[in-house]
Protein backbone atom coordinates (compact mmCIF):
# COMPACT_ATOMS: atom_id res chain seq x y z
CA UNK A 1 0.00 0.00 0.00
CA UNK A 2 1.21 3.35 -1.15
CA UNK A 3 0.84 6.43 1.16
CA UNK A 4 -0.24 9.48 -0.58
CA UNK A 5 0.80 12.82 1.25
CA UNK A 6 -1.26 15.62 1.66
CA UNK A 7 -0.78 19.10 3.48
CA UNK A 8 -3.51 20.76 5.67
CA UNK A 9 -5.88 23.17 2.98
CA UNK A 10 -3.66 21.74 0.11
CA UNK A 11 -4.92 20.37 -3.53
CA UNK A 12 -7.81 18.11 -3.71
CA UNK A 13 -7.08 14.58 -4.40
CA UNK A 14 -9.20 12.46 -6.35
CA UNK A 15 -10.12 8.87 -4.44
CA UNK A 16 -11.78 5.87 -6.30
CA UNK A 17 -16.14 6.48 -6.43
CA UNK A 18 -16.89 3.56 -4.99
CA UNK A 19 -14.55 4.37 -1.86
CA UNK A 20 -16.45 7.75 -0.89
CA UNK A 21 -18.98 6.77 0.77
CA UNK A 22 -17.34 4.21 3.17
CA UNK A 23 -14.86 6.87 3.55
CA UNK A 24 -17.31 9.61 4.51
CA UNK A 25 -19.09 6.89 7.16
CA UNK A 26 -15.95 5.84 8.88
CA UNK A 27 -13.92 9.46 9.49
CA UNK A 28 -17.63 10.37 10.73
CA UNK A 29 -17.66 6.96 13.25
CA UNK A 30 -14.28 8.36 14.31
CA UNK A 31 -15.45 12.16 15.02
CA UNK A 32 -18.44 10.90 16.66
CA UNK A 33 -16.42 7.88 18.97
CA UNK A 34 -13.56 10.49 20.03
CA UNK A 35 -14.83 13.30 22.47
CA UNK A 36 -11.43 15.06 21.73
CA UNK A 37 -12.58 15.97 18.35
CA UNK A 38 -15.75 17.73 19.22
CA UNK A 39 -16.49 21.25 18.87
CA UNK A 40 -19.47 23.14 19.43
CA UNK A 41 -22.18 23.03 16.46
CA UNK A 42 -20.10 20.84 14.39
CA UNK A 43 -21.58 17.46 14.56
CA UNK A 44 -20.23 16.46 10.76
CA UNK A 45 -16.63 15.59 10.57
CA UNK A 46 -14.04 18.15 10.16
CA UNK A 47 -11.14 16.28 8.77
CA UNK A 48 -11.54 15.69 5.35
CA UNK A 49 -13.42 18.47 3.24
CA UNK A 50 -15.43 16.40 0.43
CA UNK A 51 -16.00 17.71 -3.40
CA UNK A 52 -17.21 14.41 -5.69
CA UNK A 53 -14.78 11.62 -5.56
CA UNK A 54 -12.30 14.48 -4.52
CA UNK A 55 -10.88 15.07 -1.00
CA UNK A 56 -8.70 17.64 0.58
CA UNK A 57 -7.69 17.66 4.33
CA UNK A 58 -8.74 20.64 6.88
CA UNK A 59 -7.24 21.89 10.03
CA UNK A 60 -5.78 18.34 11.02
CA UNK A 61 -2.73 16.55 10.64
CA UNK A 62 -2.10 12.77 10.94
CA UNK A 63 -2.97 9.56 9.14
CA UNK A 64 -5.69 7.93 7.81
CA UNK A 65 -5.66 3.99 6.46
CA UNK A 66 -9.14 2.95 5.14
CA UNK A 67 -8.92 -0.04 3.65
CA UNK A 68 -6.30 0.09 0.61
CA UNK A 69 -6.51 3.76 1.10
CA UNK A 70 -3.59 5.36 3.37
CA UNK A 71 -3.39 9.28 3.34
CA UNK A 72 -0.04 11.20 5.37
CA UNK A 73 -1.65 14.70 6.27
CA UNK A 74 1.23 17.20 6.98
CA UNK A 75 1.00 20.73 9.07
CA UNK A 76 0.45 23.33 6.63
CA UNK A 77 3.31 25.43 7.50
CA UNK A 78 5.55 22.28 6.47
CA UNK A 79 4.75 22.61 2.85
CA UNK A 80 7.33 24.90 1.39
CA UNK A 81 10.09 23.74 3.18
CA UNK A 82 11.33 19.63 3.94
CA UNK A 83 14.78 20.12 3.70
CA UNK A 84 15.66 21.16 7.11
CA UNK A 85 14.75 17.30 9.03
CA UNK A 86 11.89 14.88 9.21
CA UNK A 87 8.37 16.85 9.60
CA UNK A 88 7.43 14.09 11.49
CA UNK A 89 10.57 14.74 14.29
CA UNK A 90 8.97 18.20 14.96
CA UNK A 91 5.73 17.19 15.00
CA UNK A 92 6.23 14.90 17.71
CA UNK A 93 8.31 17.40 19.31
CA UNK A 94 5.44 19.76 19.75
CA UNK A 95 3.13 17.16 20.71
CA UNK A 96 5.27 15.78 23.97
CA UNK A 97 4.53 19.44 24.86
CA UNK A 98 0.65 19.43 24.49
CA UNK A 99 -1.39 19.46 27.74
CA UNK A 100 -4.59 19.15 26.22
CA UNK A 101 -3.99 16.82 23.85
CA UNK A 102 -2.98 13.08 25.87
CA UNK A 103 -0.22 11.48 23.89
CA UNK A 104 2.18 9.04 24.80
CA UNK A 105 4.63 10.26 23.38
CA UNK A 106 8.53 9.22 24.60
CA UNK A 107 11.66 10.09 23.17
CA UNK A 108 11.44 10.38 19.14
CA UNK A 109 15.01 10.03 18.86
CA UNK A 110 14.67 6.37 17.73
CA UNK A 111 15.81 6.43 14.08
CA UNK A 112 12.63 7.69 12.31
CA UNK A 113 15.11 10.28 10.09
CA UNK A 114 13.85 7.73 6.87
CA UNK A 115 10.57 7.90 7.26
CA UNK A 116 7.79 10.91 7.16
CA UNK A 117 4.97 8.26 7.32
CA UNK A 118 3.11 8.93 10.64
CA UNK A 119 1.83 5.05 10.88
CA UNK A 120 5.25 3.74 10.39
CA UNK A 121 7.06 6.31 12.64
CA UNK A 122 4.15 5.34 15.83
CA UNK A 123 4.90 1.75 15.14
CA UNK A 124 8.06 2.12 15.36
CA UNK A 125 8.19 3.92 18.68
CA UNK A 126 5.45 1.36 19.84
CA UNK A 127 8.17 -1.52 18.81
CA UNK A 128 11.41 0.54 20.32
CA UNK A 129 10.03 1.50 23.72
CA UNK A 130 7.89 -2.04 24.24
CA UNK A 131 11.00 -4.24 23.37
CA UNK A 132 13.31 -2.27 25.70
CA UNK A 133 11.09 -2.43 28.56
CA UNK A 134 9.93 -5.72 28.22
CA UNK A 135 13.23 -7.58 27.69
CA UNK A 136 15.22 -5.54 30.74
CA UNK A 137 11.64 -6.16 33.05
CA UNK A 138 9.11 -8.65 31.89
CA UNK A 139 6.09 -7.97 33.93
CA UNK A 140 4.00 -10.78 35.87
CA UNK A 141 1.97 -9.90 38.19
CA UNK A 142 -1.14 -11.70 40.76
CA UNK A 143 -4.13 -12.17 38.75
CA UNK A 144 -7.44 -13.66 40.02
CA UNK A 145 -8.24 -17.05 38.43
CA UNK A 146 -11.55 -19.34 39.39
CA UNK A 147 -10.90 -23.29 38.57
CA UNK A 148 -11.90 -26.28 40.35
CA UNK A 149 -9.91 -27.69 42.45
CA UNK A 150 -9.75 -31.03 44.68
CA UNK A 151 -8.96 -29.17 47.71
CA UNK A 152 -9.60 -25.20 48.97
CA UNK A 153 -7.37 -22.70 47.44
CA UNK A 154 -7.49 -19.44 48.45
CA UNK A 155 -11.29 -18.73 48.75
CA UNK A 156 -14.16 -20.74 47.98
CA UNK A 157 -16.16 -19.07 45.08
CA UNK A 158 -19.67 -19.40 46.60
CA UNK A 159 -21.85 -18.73 43.71
CA UNK A 160 -20.19 -20.72 41.08
CA UNK A 161 -19.68 -23.78 43.19
CA UNK A 162 -23.45 -23.74 43.95
CA UNK A 163 -24.39 -23.56 40.39
CA UNK A 164 -21.54 -25.71 39.03
CA UNK A 165 -20.74 -28.55 41.89
CA UNK A 166 -23.55 -28.82 44.16
CA UNK A 167 -26.64 -28.47 41.56
CA UNK A 168 -24.97 -31.30 39.77
CA UNK A 169 -23.57 -33.35 42.76
CA UNK A 170 -20.09 -32.80 42.36
CA UNK A 171 -19.76 -31.64 46.00
CA UNK A 172 -16.26 -33.12 46.21
CA UNK A 173 -14.44 -30.51 43.94
CA UNK A 174 -14.42 -26.81 45.07
CA UNK A 175 -14.86 -23.70 42.63
CA UNK A 176 -11.94 -21.58 44.42
CA UNK A 177 -11.19 -17.81 43.24
CA UNK A 178 -7.60 -17.33 44.41
CA UNK A 179 -4.09 -15.15 42.69
CA UNK A 180 -1.76 -16.70 41.15
CA UNK A 181 1.75 -14.75 40.27
CA UNK A 182 1.50 -14.93 36.27
CA UNK A 183 3.21 -13.87 33.58
CA UNK A 184 0.62 -14.83 31.35
CA UNK A 185 -1.48 -11.88 32.67
CA UNK A 186 -3.46 -9.07 31.32
CA UNK A 187 -1.01 -6.71 29.93
CA UNK A 188 1.24 -8.92 28.58
CA UNK A 189 -1.79 -10.21 26.56
CA UNK A 190 -2.61 -6.42 25.59
CA UNK A 191 0.50 -5.46 24.32
CA UNK A 192 0.70 -9.23 22.24
CA UNK A 193 -2.23 -8.42 20.53
CA UNK A 194 -1.40 -5.20 19.79
CA UNK A 195 2.05 -6.37 18.63
CA UNK A 196 0.52 -8.76 16.21
CA UNK A 197 -1.62 -6.63 14.58
CA UNK A 198 1.25 -3.88 14.16
CA UNK A 199 3.46 -6.39 12.87
CA UNK A 200 0.92 -7.25 9.83
CA UNK A 201 0.57 -3.66 9.02
CA UNK A 202 4.14 -2.34 8.95
CA UNK A 203 6.70 -2.61 5.86
CA UNK A 204 9.61 -1.26 7.46
CA UNK A 205 11.78 -4.68 8.14
CA UNK A 206 13.91 -3.33 11.11
CA UNK A 207 10.57 -2.29 12.57
CA UNK A 208 9.18 -5.83 11.75
CA UNK A 209 11.83 -7.35 13.35
CA UNK A 210 11.80 -5.28 16.61
CA UNK A 211 7.75 -6.40 16.44
CA UNK A 212 8.90 -10.12 15.97
CA UNK A 213 11.39 -10.07 18.93
CA UNK A 214 8.40 -9.04 20.92
CA UNK A 215 6.44 -11.82 20.05
CA UNK A 216 9.15 -14.18 21.15
CA UNK A 217 9.12 -12.91 24.48
CA UNK A 218 5.30 -13.28 24.97
CA UNK A 219 5.17 -16.64 23.39
CA UNK A 220 3.83 -18.46 26.41
CA UNK A 221 0.89 -15.63 26.24
CA UNK A 222 -2.91 -16.24 25.18
CA UNK A 223 -3.57 -14.67 22.10
CA UNK A 224 -6.67 -12.98 22.16
CA UNK A 225 -8.11 -9.78 20.73
CA UNK A 226 -8.43 -6.98 22.80
CA UNK A 227 -10.06 -2.96 22.88
CA UNK A 228 -9.12 0.19 23.90
CA UNK A 229 -11.59 -0.20 27.27
CA UNK A 230 -9.39 -3.47 28.16
CA UNK A 231 -6.34 -1.09 28.55
CA UNK A 232 -8.19 0.45 31.50
CA UNK A 233 -8.40 -2.98 33.55
CA UNK A 234 -5.21 -3.25 33.76
CA UNK A 235 -3.24 -2.41 37.47
CA UNK A 236 0.00 -1.69 37.51
CA UNK A 237 2.32 -0.05 40.70
CA UNK A 238 2.50 3.67 40.04
CA UNK A 239 6.03 2.63 40.42
CA UNK A 240 6.30 0.99 37.27
CA UNK A 241 6.32 4.12 35.21
CA UNK A 242 7.98 2.65 31.69
CA UNK A 243 5.45 -0.11 31.50
CA UNK A 244 2.62 2.29 32.21
CA UNK A 245 4.28 3.96 29.02
CA UNK A 246 3.84 1.24 26.84
CA UNK A 247 -0.10 0.51 28.33
CA UNK A 248 -0.76 3.73 27.22
CA UNK A 249 0.77 3.42 23.66
CA UNK A 250 -1.04 0.23 23.30
CA UNK A 251 -4.21 2.21 24.16
CA UNK A 252 -4.10 4.88 21.60
CA UNK A 253 -3.26 2.15 18.89
CA UNK A 254 -6.45 0.20 19.93
CA UNK A 255 -8.20 3.34 19.46
CA UNK A 256 -7.42 4.51 16.22
CA UNK A 257 -8.62 0.83 15.48
CA UNK A 258 -11.44 -0.01 13.63
CA UNK A 259 -12.24 -3.56 12.43
CA UNK A 260 -13.57 -3.42 8.51
CA UNK A 261 -17.26 -4.28 8.07
CA UNK A 262 -16.38 -6.05 5.28
CA UNK A 263 -13.52 -8.22 5.89
CA UNK A 264 -12.57 -9.00 9.39
CA UNK A 265 -9.28 -9.52 9.32
CA UNK A 266 -8.63 -5.86 7.84
CA UNK A 267 -8.53 -2.92 10.59
CA UNK A 268 -8.68 0.69 9.37
CA UNK A 269 -6.97 2.93 11.39
CA UNK A 270 -7.20 6.83 11.80
CA UNK A 271 -4.95 9.32 14.05
CA UNK A 272 -5.50 13.55 13.26
CA UNK A 273 -4.58 15.84 16.04
CA UNK A 274 -5.27 19.26 16.00
CA UNK A 275 -2.28 21.26 14.93
CA UNK A 276 -3.52 24.55 16.28
CA UNK A 277 -4.35 23.42 20.41
CA UNK A 278 -0.69 21.74 19.25
CA UNK A 279 1.33 24.39 18.17
CA UNK A 280 -0.51 26.57 21.14
CA UNK A 281 0.50 24.10 23.69
CA UNK A 282 3.90 24.24 22.78
CA UNK A 283 4.97 27.97 22.93
CA UNK A 284 2.97 27.59 26.08
CA UNK A 285 5.19 25.17 27.54
CA UNK A 286 8.01 26.90 26.47
CA UNK A 287 7.43 29.92 28.47
CA UNK A 288 6.63 28.11 31.17
CA UNK A 289 9.53 26.85 30.94
CA UNK A 290 12.32 29.33 30.46
CA UNK A 291 10.16 32.57 31.78
CA UNK A 292 8.68 31.15 34.98
CA UNK A 293 8.57 34.78 36.62
CA UNK A 294 6.18 36.00 34.20
CA UNK A 295 3.57 33.72 36.05
CA UNK A 296 2.50 32.99 32.04
CA UNK A 297 -1.82 31.99 32.52
CA UNK A 298 -3.25 30.02 29.21
CA UNK A 299 -6.83 30.07 28.13
CA UNK A 300 -8.07 32.81 30.95
CA UNK A 301 -11.81 33.39 29.48
CA UNK A 302 -14.27 36.53 30.02
CA UNK A 303 -17.02 37.73 28.49
CA UNK A 304 -16.54 40.87 26.94
CA UNK A 305 -20.49 42.75 27.29
CA UNK A 306 -22.95 42.01 28.86
CA UNK A 307 -26.69 42.52 27.25
CA UNK A 308 -29.80 44.41 28.62
CA UNK A 309 -30.98 41.31 30.54
CA UNK A 310 -27.77 40.78 32.16
CA UNK A 311 -26.76 37.66 29.79
CA UNK A 312 -22.66 37.81 29.95
CA UNK A 313 -21.41 37.37 26.38
CA UNK A 314 -18.92 37.97 23.20
CA UNK A 315 -16.19 35.47 25.33
CA UNK A 316 -12.78 36.38 25.33
CA UNK A 317 -9.89 33.75 25.30
CA UNK A 318 -6.64 34.94 24.33
CA UNK A 319 -3.78 32.20 24.68
CA UNK A 320 -1.65 33.19 27.30
CA UNK A 321 -1.37 36.36 29.44
CA UNK A 322 2.44 37.00 31.34
CA UNK A 323 0.77 38.30 34.59
CA UNK A 324 4.23 40.34 35.75
CA UNK A 325 4.98 41.84 32.58
CA UNK A 326 0.89 42.35 31.36
CA UNK A 327 1.71 40.87 27.94
CA UNK A 328 -0.75 39.68 26.05
CA UNK A 329 0.61 36.20 23.86
CA UNK A 330 -1.82 35.15 21.28
CA UNK A 331 -0.60 32.15 18.91
CA UNK A 332 -1.44 31.81 14.75
CA UNK A 333 -1.44 28.57 12.92
CA UNK A 334 -0.76 30.64 10.11
CA UNK A 335 2.10 31.57 7.93
CA UNK A 336 2.09 35.24 7.60
CA UNK A 337 1.16 36.44 4.11
CA UNK A 338 3.92 38.85 3.16
CA UNK A 339 1.94 40.32 -0.02
CA UNK A 340 -0.25 42.28 2.53
CA UNK A 341 1.83 45.15 1.88
CA UNK A 342 3.14 47.23 4.74
CA UNK A 343 0.93 45.05 6.85
CA UNK A 344 3.51 42.40 7.38
CA UNK A 345 1.24 39.96 7.09
CA UNK A 346 -1.15 40.68 10.06
CA UNK A 347 -4.70 40.61 8.90
CA UNK A 348 -6.72 43.24 10.38
CA UNK A 349 -8.85 40.96 12.38
CA UNK A 350 -5.97 39.65 14.51
CA UNK A 351 -4.83 43.03 14.94
CA UNK A 352 -8.18 44.19 16.39
CA UNK A 353 -8.57 41.22 18.64
CA UNK A 354 -4.92 42.22 20.44
CA UNK A 355 -6.35 45.62 20.65
CA UNK A 356 -9.62 43.99 22.52
CA UNK A 357 -7.61 42.12 24.72
CA UNK A 358 -5.26 44.93 25.89
CA UNK A 359 -8.12 47.45 26.95
CA UNK A 360 -9.82 44.73 28.48
CA UNK A 361 -7.24 43.52 30.95
CA UNK A 362 -5.58 47.10 30.59
CA UNK A 363 -2.43 46.12 29.40
CA UNK A 364 -0.18 47.94 26.54
CA UNK A 365 1.45 44.95 25.12
CA UNK A 366 0.54 42.26 22.64
CA UNK A 367 2.25 39.82 20.91
CA UNK A 368 1.37 37.48 17.96
CA UNK A 369 3.50 34.74 17.31
CA UNK A 370 3.14 32.82 13.57
CA UNK A 371 5.26 29.40 12.86
CA UNK A 372 7.63 30.22 9.85
CA UNK A 373 9.21 28.06 8.05
CA UNK A 374 11.74 30.48 6.84
CA UNK A 375 13.83 33.54 8.39
CA UNK A 376 12.47 35.09 11.24
CA UNK A 377 11.26 38.66 11.47
CA UNK A 378 9.86 41.30 14.29
CA UNK A 379 7.94 43.38 13.58
CA UNK A 380 5.82 46.07 15.89
CA UNK A 381 3.41 48.21 15.46
CA UNK A 382 2.05 51.40 18.05
CA UNK A 383 -1.69 51.55 17.75
CA UNK A 384 -2.51 55.65 17.16
CA UNK A 385 -4.21 57.19 20.09
CA UNK A 386 -3.31 54.86 22.70
CA UNK A 387 -0.18 53.35 24.45
CA UNK A 388 -0.77 49.86 23.17
CA UNK A 389 2.17 48.03 20.81
CA UNK A 390 1.72 45.16 19.05
CA UNK A 391 4.28 42.61 18.45
CA UNK A 392 4.38 40.34 15.68
CA UNK A 393 7.33 37.40 15.72
CA UNK A 394 7.97 34.44 13.77
CA UNK A 395 8.35 31.38 15.65
CA UNK A 396 11.15 29.04 12.95
CA UNK A 397 8.95 25.72 13.08
CA UNK A 398 12.70 23.50 12.47
CA UNK A 399 14.28 24.49 15.76
CA UNK A 400 13.28 22.86 18.83
CA UNK A 401 14.19 25.07 21.21
CA UNK A 402 13.42 28.74 19.46
CA UNK A 403 14.94 30.79 21.94
CA UNK A 404 15.38 33.32 20.55
CA UNK A 405 11.74 33.62 20.38
CA UNK A 406 11.67 33.70 24.12
CA UNK A 407 14.37 35.86 24.28
CA UNK A 408 12.12 38.76 22.76
CA UNK A 409 9.32 37.50 24.84
CA UNK A 410 10.97 38.71 27.86
CA UNK A 411 12.12 41.67 26.71
CA UNK A 412 8.50 42.76 26.28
Amino acid sequence: MIATNLFEYGEFFEIPFDKVDGLKAYLQTVWESRPQYSEENQNAQRFIQFDGNKIRARNYSGFIQYEDLHFNIYPKVCKSNKKEGNILNHVLHWLSHSERIRFPIVSNEIGLQNTDDWFEALIAIFAKVTNDVLESNPYQSYQEVIEETQYLRGRLAINEYISQNLVKGNWTSFRCTHEPFIFDNLFNRIVKSVTKSLASKTKRPETYVILDEILFLLDEVTDYFYNAEDCDKVKLNPLYQELAKVLDLCKMFLEMQTISETNAQNSNFCLMLPMETIFEDYVFALIKKHLPRERPLGQKGNFLAITDKETHTFLMKPDILLQKSKIVVDTKYKLRDRALNNKKGISELDLYQMITYCTYHQYDKAILIYPSDGPESIDEFSINNSSIKVTAIDFYIFDNNNLKVINEISLG
